[in-house]
């Protein structure tokens, strides 16, 4: 038996709102994925700023701005 017109359209239109929504879902978890790494690599670098600092302002009160680098990568914590 053939399916009739209003068949056909009825299962058109419900593989489109089916692949839109496939679609719409992943975008969204893309976005939020991407926010919240984005959101944890900042909160990171936060943490790594605030643990360098007495380093960093115990060397510049030091030495100056000249060798810092070295500095840092010898007394890395990791």
């Amino acid at each position: 038996m053939a399916k009739s017109g209003l068949a056909r359209k009825i299962t058109t239109v419900l593989i489109v709102v089916s692949v839109m929504a496939v679609i719409a879902t992943t975008m969204t978890m893309l976005l939020m994925t991407r926010q919240t790494f984005s959101d944890y690599i900042n909160s990171y670098d936060q943490l790594m700023l605030n643990q360098l600092r007495p380093f960093i302002s115990d060397y510049y009160a030091q030495h100056g701005s000249d060798g810092l680098q070295e500095y840092l990568e010898s007394n890395s914590m990791g």
